[in-house]
């Protein structure tokens, strides 16, 4: 059941298999993995009836991240299940002699940078000082104006003169600092041009995830030779992953837009919550002119955790609840002959006993009758 508390899953899909365009996925798909046991317990229970779908993923959902050319890992930063920005970096490979090299280059820019504040201080003394004299020369000769204007006498043409050679004198001397700093510019911008240079071959050994999201799969290591274009990550941004779902003709008025609903994929440990975003009559097939169903479209609500579900196995709408009753695992339940059986453990020995069901999750499923609590139940989960 789908209890409050419960940890429904991070999608950290293994994308192999779900991109967009993949066909449906068959009921034969899952195989059987090694048997599990689990004692009959009870627990409230909400059911749900299902359906076939298929999980999409729209090519802006998904960021495969890839060597650029064979080279050796260096070092991986962050892991499965992990949330990344866009921009983050995932992967540092190794460049030769990169490291040494942005760190020399560092040092000659700030060397340089050091040495021409050192210079240009030194020499803009008396070029501050004439930009001095030429403030107080443009003072004088404005006052003179004004005294002048108020029917003083003044030797305005003095004043003029001093102060075009005071703007002269400045004129001169920035001349001279900039010939002066010329070589001590040059060196900060060679500098400057080396740090870049050494940043760019640094950046072309950061991977970084163009899309924000979570991390689904890492196959780089500390110490892998990689090879070039060979896939290193893969990130998911599961907010725009889709869900299709086909929905019988008889199933019509309990899947509407809006509703609520759960999927149960391979690999997950409990149903993931969904909502419906949009459903639409498929096509007639043959000659019928019959439409086999409806398609419903189908966004994750709440996915949250680290497991590594791959394929959609149904898509569960609510048809109730059942209190304190006694369930086991879906991968209990066998059918044979048209009965349902449950492998329970009669002391050393694995016994088919036929079992009456109930309501289901997807997960769990409820056994009316056939089973007391305590009793040990073999089942078997479903994996690729």
């Amino acid at each position: 059941m789908l209890k409050k508390g419960w940890p429904l899953a991070l999608i950290a899909f293994l994308i192999a298999g779900c991109g967009e365009g993949s066909g449906p996925i068959a009921k034969g798909d899952a195989k059987r993995a090694e048997p599990k046991t689990v004692a009959v317990a009870k627990q409230d229970i909400v059911g749900y009836e299902f359906f076939d779908g298929e999980l999409m993923t729209p090519p802006d959902a998904q960021a495969v991240i890839t060597s650029p050319y064979d080279t050796r890992v260096e070092e991986v930063v962050s892991a499965v299940g992990n949330p990344v920005n866009r921009g983050e970096t995932l992967i540092k490979l190794q460049i030769p002699g990169v490291d040494s090299a942005k760190a020399n280059a560092k040092a000659g820019a700030a060397s340089a940078e050091a040495a021409y504040e050192a210079e240009r201080a030194q020499v803009s003394q008396p070029l501050r000082d004439a930009r001095k004299h030429l403030e107080e020369a443009r003072a004088n000769e404005k006052a003179g104006r004004d005294a002048a204007a108020a029917g003083e006498t003044v030797d305005l043409e003095a004043l003029t003169v001093e102060r075009k050679a005071a703007e002269s004198e400045v004129a001169r001397l920035q001349a001279e600092v900039n010939a002066t700093l010329q070589p001590s510019k040059s060196a900060v911008r060679a500098a400057q041009t080396d740090l870049e240079l050494a940043k760019e071959a640094e950046e072309k050994g950061i991977l970084r995830s163009p899309i924000g999201g979570y991390i689904v799969a890492m196959d780089a290591k500390p110490g892998l030779d990689a090879k070039a274009k060979q896939v290193l990550a893969t990130v998911v941004n599961p907010s725009q992953l889709r869900v299709k779902g086909k929905v019988p003709p008889e199933m019509k008025d309990m899947v509407k837009e809006g509703t609520d609903v759960v999927v149960t994929m391979v690999g997950a440990e409990k149903p993931l919550l969904g909502r419906v975003l949009s459903v639409s009559v498929l096509p007639p097939v043959g000659d019928s002119g019959t439409s086999p169903g409806y398609e419903a479209v189908i966004r994750f609500r709440d996915i949250k955790g680290a497991i590594s579900p791959s394929k959609v196995t149904g898509i569960g709408v609510k048809t109730g609840t059942a209190d304190d009753v006694l369930v086991v695992p879906v991968g209990a339940i066998h059918n044979k002959d048209g009965e349902k059986y449950v492998e329970v453990k009669r002391g050393n020995d694995w016994v088919s006993t036929p079992v009456e069901t109930g309501l289901s999750d997807g997960a769990l499923i409820e056994v009316k009758m056939g089973l007391k609590e305590g009793d040990m139940v073999r089942f078997f989960p479903e994996t690729e």
